[in-house]
Formats: structure tokens, C-alpha cells, sequence
């Protein structure tokens, strides 16, 4: 029976034979790794596996940057610009537009115009159809000129003063620096409306003004006082017509006008100038029709002229 054992035990011994290095040779272990070449193979296995690590957290935390380059930037700043320009102006346009204003034409001019054949139409109640618009144009001439009084007697600065339309005694007094100290002021009508180009006297005390006709006058103005307390120059009465002592109004001339009671040079060329214009006076109511004469006036004319 063959020894299995003692040719194992051959084998064995050839093996390690072929295994053994040469004669002479120096045998070397296997260097081992270092740490750092060990974690760099496992690091390559974990790349190769799930990917590298810093790129992804680069890709995820990485802002967006949009690419805008600088003549693009340029451009959108001046279109801005312009815009913004064209905007501002356009308001500052609207806000100081001018707005034109319709034409205004006078209220004569354009009641000629509506007429036919271009002439005014007389405007419906104008005293006896003579009334025009030219009237109501001289009185607010009038109104806004005043009136010149002349005031003599007892007052401090005797001459002419100018009032405002409208004005009475008083003010005519004041304006002339007041009555003096001798200044009899208890008959003179101080409430009476004053007439443009009339003469005004402050008497002294017991100064009585004889009258025309010899009757004992009023004081406080020159000549009588008539209805109204409407001054009459001397020689009023003197100068009357025939027909009951009264100045025809329509034949009279300016000189003989002026001696009627509240009627100076300026109010008796005035209505010298009325008739000349309009023809003769109808009645007594219309001199009421000449700038100048108000109901005062008129009162005190009434008993005194004539048509």
C-alpha cells in the first residue's frame, strides 16, 4: 500500500522550492499604504460612485447672474430718459396753456350790428323815443368825474373844490377847510345835493340876501332858495319869460339857462346840447333826459321853465 503521506510531504517541499526566492536575492515585504493614499483611493471610489461632492454644492449654491452687457445697459438708460423727458413736458405744456377768451364787443356796437342795415335800434323805454345809449355813457362819465363847486363866504379856504358825484353842502364845506368861526350855518341846507359848476356861499351871521323881486331871501346861498333847497342865483326871476315868469326851455340860450335855480355853465350847455341833439323838450320831465339832472334839480326847475 503506497505512503499517501511522505508524498504530500514531497509536494510540499517542490513547492516552497519554486516559491523561494533565488540565491543571493534579498527578499522584500509589500510596502504598506499611507493614510493619505488610503483615503484618496476610498475619496476616487466615492467619486466614482455618487459623483464629485464640491461640484454639486458649487452648482446648487452658484447665484444667477444674468449677462447684460454695458451698450445695452447704455441704451435703456437714455430710453428711460427720453421718456421721462417727454412726459415732464407734456405736463408742463398743459398746466400754463392759454386759454383763449371770447371776444367782447360793445353793447352799442353789437346793437348795430343786429339791426338791419347796420344802424342801432332804440332800446324800448327811452323817454319820448330820443334816449340812446350814448346817455347812460355820459352820466357815468359824469358820475366818474364829480362836480366843481365854488365856494365863497364864511369858510376858510374860499375857491373851487372837486367832489365825487353825489356829494352835498357838507362836503363842500369841509372841503373848502370848514366854516370860519362867523359862519351862520343854521339856514343853509347842508343835506342838499350839490350840482357841477354851481356857487356856494356860507353867510355870515344877520347876512340876509336880498331877492329880485325885494322879498326878504334865505341864507346860505347865493340868490333864493327854491323848492328842494335848490340854490337860485340873482336875477333868476329877472331873467324869466313872459308866460308866468318861466325860461323856455327850448329857446333859451345857455347864458339865460344858467340863471335857472342848480343850473351852471357846464348843465346849461348841456342842455343847450341835448336839444340841439334830440329836438325840442316835449315837457318839463324831459330834462330829466340830460346827464346832470336828477330828481333834485328837476324839483326845482319844474315851477321855473317852460316848454
Amino acid at each position: 500500500m503506497p505512503d499517501h503521506t511522505s508524498d504530500d510531504r514531497v509536494r510540499r517541499v517542490q513547492a516552497l522550492a519554486e516559491a523561494a526566492p533565488p540565491r543571493g536575492a534579498v527578499r522584500r515585504e509589500p510596502a504598506a499604504a499611507s493614510p493619505s493614499e488610503a483615503l484618496g483611493g476610498l475619496a476616487e471610489t466615492y467619486r466614482e460612485a455618487y459623483g464629485d461632492p464640491a461640484a454639486q454644492e458649487l452648482a446648487t449654491e452658484a447665484p444667477v447672474r444674468l449677462g447684460v452687457g454695458l451698450r445695452t445697459a447704455v441704451v435703456g438708460t437714455v430710453a428711460v430718459l427720453l421718456v421721462a423727458a417727454v412726459v415732464v413736458g407734456l405736463a408742463w405744456s398743459r398746466a400754463h396753456a392759454v386759454v383763449p377768451l371770447p371776444e367782447v364787443r360793445p353793447a352799442a356796437t353789437a346793437a348795430a350790428s343786429a339791426a338791419p342795415g347796420g344802424q342801432a335800434e332804440p332800446q324800448p323805454g327811452a323817454q319820448g323815443g330820443e334816449q340812446t345809449a350814448a346817455q347812460p355813457t355820459a352820466q357815468a362819465e359824469e358820475a366818474a368825474a364829480g362836480v366843481v363847486v365854488h365856494v365863497v363866504g364864511e369858510v376858510r379856504r374860499p375857491g373851487l373844490v372837486t367832489l365825487p358825484a353825489g356829494a352835498r353842502v357838507a362836503d363842500a364845506v369841509e372841503a373848502a377847510g370848514g366854516p370860519t368861526d362867523d359862519a351862520e350855518l343854521s339856514g343853509v341846507n347842508l343835506a342838499r345835493v350839490l350840482v357841477d359848476g354851481e356857487q356856494l356861499r356860507v353867510p355870515a351871521p344877520g347876512e340876509v340876501l336880498e331877492p329880485p323881486d325885494g322879498t326878504a331871501g334865505a341864507t346860505g346861498v347865493t340868490g333864493t332858495t327854491g323848492d328842494e333847497g335848490v340854490a337860485e342865483p340873482p336875477g333868476a326871476a329877472g331873467a324869466t319869460g313872459s308866460a308866468g315868469g318861466t325860461v323856455d326851455v327850448n329857446t333859451a340860450d345857455a347864458a339865460t339857462l344858467e340863471t335857472l335855480p342848480g343850473v351852471g355853465p357846464v348843465l346849461a350847455q348841456r342842455i343847450v346840447d341835448h336839444r340841439t341833439e334830440h329836438g325840442a323838450f316835449a315837457s318839463v320831465d324831459d330834462l330829466e333826459d340830460v346827464s346832470g339832472i336828477g330828481p333834485a334839480v328837476l324839483a326845482g326847475l319844474r315851477d321855473r321853465v317852460s316848454t
